[in-house]
């Protein structure tokens, strides 16, 4: 008896047809620049690129917090600026993937981005924003769009194709308030909205607001004053920096904020402004 071989035609795992490639011109500067929650070694992050064959992928990160679209969008925020005009930002954290949320593609100031439909590209709804609803496939795995659905529109973006082609105008995305802290009467109410991987808890409170300002933290029970970096103060002692992002973000040097000060994502903090 043969042994079982599934057949490359066949869509019972997804899309399995063999590639097939031609050598295309990419346009100028449209690089494809992937951001997903899939981590660094997944296989997933390998099957995206291999639809991707032959177009410039950059990796901007793959350990996003699993399916945490707020940290996704700071990624995609603090980021574009660095990449070249023109560049499509695949941007896949997509916890409903497979259900009735849109697929988009989008462009912005001279990029491009292509993502679910979740308030994942909330930042960018302003201005010139633009957003088209990318058709999906009848073959298209249910549980992987980023490979069927995403990566192959952000490949006709690569090579050229106009955002109108991809689909029909999506004039009310879903947008989500990541990074609109409140003002109180003595200051400003925000949240912790990442913790990275030293530690730091960075907030939603942007730079912008904290300009000419003396100000100290609450958090975690404890008054915390500003400092430019975190050399400026003692080991072991915590500090409010303005971290290279341009967000507030709670510190402790030599340390782990979030273990120092107890506190998680979705944890308030309280700018209180101080007079001279």
């Amino acid at each position: 008896m043969k042994p079982f071989r599934p057949s490359l035609l066949s869509n019972s795992g997804g899309i399995l047809r063999a590639p097939c490639f031609i050598i295309f011109s990419v346009a100028a500067g449209r690089v494809v620049v992937f951001l997903s929650d899939f981590g660094p070694d997944s296989l997933y992050v390998g099957q995206v690129k291999g639809v991707l064959a032959g177009i410039p992928v950059l990796d901007l990160c793959h350990d996003i917090p699993p399916e945490d679209v707020r940290a996704g969008a700071y990624a995609l925020f603090t980021s574009w600026k660095y990449f070249p005009s023109g560049s499509i930002f695949l941007a896949v954290i997509d916890p409903g993937v497979g259900t009735a949320r849109k697929a988009l593609a989008a462009s912005w100031n001279g990029y491009f981005f292509v993502a679910p439909d979740n308030g994942l590209l909330s930042p960018f709804m302003e201005g010139d924003f633009r957003a088209v609803e990318l058709a999906v496939p009848a073959e298209a795995s249910p549980t992987f769009h980023a490979r069927d659905v995403f990566a192959p529109a952000a490949r006709r973006l690569a090579l050229g194709e106009s955002l109108e082609n991809l689909g029909q105008p999506c004039p009310s995305p879903v947008y989500c308030a990541f990074f609109s802290p409140r003002e109180t009467a003595d200051g400003i109410r925000g949240r912790v909205i990442l913790r990275d991987r030293f530690g730091n808890l960075i907030t939603n409170v942007p730079a912008a607001m904290l300009e000419g300002k003396n100000f100290a933290v609450m958090a975690g029970g404890k008054e915390i004053f500003p400092a430019r970096t975190y050399g400026d103060v003692e080991p072991g002692k915590p500090l409010a920096v303005i971290g290279s992002g341009g967000f507030l973000e709670l510190s402790v040097r030599d340390g782990d904020a979030g273990e120092a000060l107890s506190l998680s994502v979705g944890d308030i903090v309280e700018v209180i402004w101080k007079k001279i």
